[in-house]
């Protein structure tokens, strides 16, 4: 059949090379109707040009339209009547969204081509209300009406879909999941939970939808209204369904949807600047203050290391550093650096260090420090505070009793040895003449050795490479003997990977699986090529039917919007490939 196509293509290029010379461009919707504020695919094709520009969009009225990146290109080589011909089109697509009901007329398309500038037809397409609502919808709920700026709140993102029916037969939350496509979730996760909920319609009538529920703990930057305005969900609802050639069903036609979230009303706010401790830096929730210090017996001068451990409610992770240069008790007494800390998140706790230095020797003690937050429960600025730490300094000039009692019981150093501390690099030569002057004499059988060793070696390495070749035996047999447990411990190996990744895995483990039974390359025999390979080997059409529908199950999982099940992708992919190693391949 694909032999068949392909000679059918090159058919149709030679017959059309004579007349296409003429480069030619055309407008090509791929739907009959639009409708309200749901996407519509458009694309403006290009054949047989030398150069051609990126078009711009004419406006249309009451109508979003959005480019979708640079063009498509394919390129094709022929021979017609013994000459090298090439056949070149590009694709520029575009996403069209109209805003009411009605009409939508597209007007003609301009594109510079090969120097000149040519034009594609007009269209027009009936645009009629949506019920997208009713499909999809999102909404983002928040446990407060009123927040602060840096508050964390936990936003709670709720996905709304109405289950579609096949054949009478309403599909499973995990198979729409299947629909999703590749969205913007802004902050929040894409891995949702599913349920089932009731909707109440105006009308008061209750249907069940499906639910698929994401958390996120969201700190608001800017004061205002919270809006998620870049965050959407985008869907390939099915709407029509047939049946395959062993009788299952798949879909026949979809509506491209896409959801903008209902955010609840809140309000940010942004904090009051009436009470504000100078210290402030931007914290806030609800913390407390601990600082430990060592040592704790100093010399006036000698570091004192601070560890300032902060506790909290707010969002940790961006929490700033104290301000320790505000604090005047700690800066009249001791010297303190005024570059910014970098602290170390542990839990809900962030830790910094600092290190101070005592002025003078009559300082007692290290004054409590403080660090200011606000408060959102309060409405206040609040200030946590540490205890003071005694510390003991003395002159610099000046010994303790404590290093006196060092001195007494340190090792006595032997008389007349040199106690100038080392740098490590005492003895060595570093007169030229006498590094010059040096000789090492080379003994014959170093020079025998490093001769006949490399020879040696390789023969070595050949001839165990000829003998492992020559026990291996057929390579193909191998590797159809093992082709079942390889391909089950690459879908072992995958267990604790992200679903993406493992569904992508899963669909490798399988061409690698056919392509060792049948001793070839693993992307020949990767997805529809698979399929068509089991078709021709007349492969029972229930083991075929579930192979296919893994494939679907891993490319979904690979570019949805949400994950899917992995671990039943992969316990899917083990039993086709238990139902295949019964096939006589």
């Amino acid at each position: 059949m694909v032999a068949a196509c392909t000679l059918g293509t090159l058919v149709g290029l030679c017959a059309m090379a004579p007349a296409s010379a003429q480069a030619t461009v055309e407008l090509k919707v791929g739907e009959r109707e639009a409708f309200v504020r749901e996407p519509l695919l458009v694309e403006v094709h290009v054949v047989d040009f030398d150069e051609c520009e990126q078009p711009t969009f004419p406006d249309v009225p009451d109508c979003t339209v959005v480019p979708l990146g640079g063009g498509l290109d394919s390129r094709q080589s022929y021979m017609v009547q013994g000459r090298f011909a090439e056949y070149h089109s590009r694709i520029y697509r575009f996403e069209l969204t109209p805003h009411k009901a009605g009409e939508l007329r597209i007007p003609p398309v301009t594109v510079a081509v090969d120097g000149k500038a040519l034009q594609t037809r007009a269209v027009r397409l009936p645009v009629r209300a949506s019920d997208a609502d009713e499909l999809l919808a999102v909404e983002i709920s928040c446990p407060r009406e009123r927040i602060y700026v840096g508050q964390r709140v936990r936003l709670i993102m709720t996905i709304w879909v109405k289950p579609a029916l096949a054949f009478g037969r309403r599909l499973s939350g995990n198979q729409m999941m299947e629909f999703f496509e590749r969205s913007d979730f802004g902050p929040f996760p894409t891995r949702v939970t599913v349920g089932e909920r009731e909707w109440e319609a105006a009308d008061g009538t209750k249907q069940l939808y499906y639910t698929y529920e994401s958390v996120a703990d969201y700190v608001p930057d800017r004061p205002g209204r919270l809006t998620f305005d870049e965050l959407s969900v985008g869907m390939s609802y099915p709407v029509r369904f047939g049946r395959t050639i062993f009788g299952d069903p798949q879909v026949a036609d979809q509506r491209r949807l896409r959801a903008r979230p209902k955010v609840a009303v809140t309000e940010v706010l942004p904090l009051p600047s009436a009470g504000r401790p100078p210290s402030f830096a931007g914290a806030v929730g609800t913390y407390d203050l601990t600082v430990t210090a060592k040592p704790t017996t100093v010399r006036v001068g000698d570091p004192i290391e601070l560890t300032i451990e902060i506790r909290g409610t707010g969002p940790i992770e961006i929490l700033p550093a104290p301000a320790l240069t505000t604090n005047s008790l700690l800066t009249e007494s001791f010297r303190v650096p005024r570059e910014t800390l970098a602290g170390e998140v542990d839990g809900n706790r962030k830790r910094f260090t600092q290190i101070v230095r005592a002025k003078r020797a009559d300082v007692t003690e290290l004054p409590p420090l403080e660090y200011a937050y606000f408060d959102p429960d309060s409405s206040s600025y609040e200030i946590a505070r540490s205890d003071a730490i005694p510390l003991r300094v003395t002159a610099a000039e000046s010994l303790a009793v404590a290093d006196l009692a060092d001195i007494v019981t340190a090792p006595q150093v032997e008389q007349g040895r040199d106690l100038r501390p080392l740098d490590g690099l005492r003895d060595n030569e570093r007169s030229a003449a006498a590094l010059l002057t040096r000789r090492h004499s080379v003994r014959s059988s170093q020079v025998v050795a490093v001769t006949l060793a490399p020879p040696a070696v390789f023969l070595m390495v050949w001839g165990g490479m000829a003998y492992v070749q020559s026990r291996s035996g057929d390579v193909g047999r191998r590797r159809r003997q093992g082709a079942l447990f390889n391909a089950r411990r690459r879908l072992a190996q995958t267990r604790h990977a992200p679903a993406r990744a493992r569904a992508r895995e899963v669909e490798a483990a399988l061409a690698g699986y056919l392509a060792d039974r049948c001793n070839a390359p693993p992307a020949r025999l990767t997805g529809r090529a698979a399929i068509d390979f089991l078709t021709e080997r007349a492969v029972n059409p229930e083991t075929r039917q579930r192979w296919a529908d893994v494939l679907a199950r891993c490319e979904q999982a690979s570019f949805g919007g949400v994950d899917a099940d992995a671990d039943a992708i992969a316990d899917a992919a083990r039993e086709c490939l238990v139902r295949l190693e019964r096939e006589r391949l």
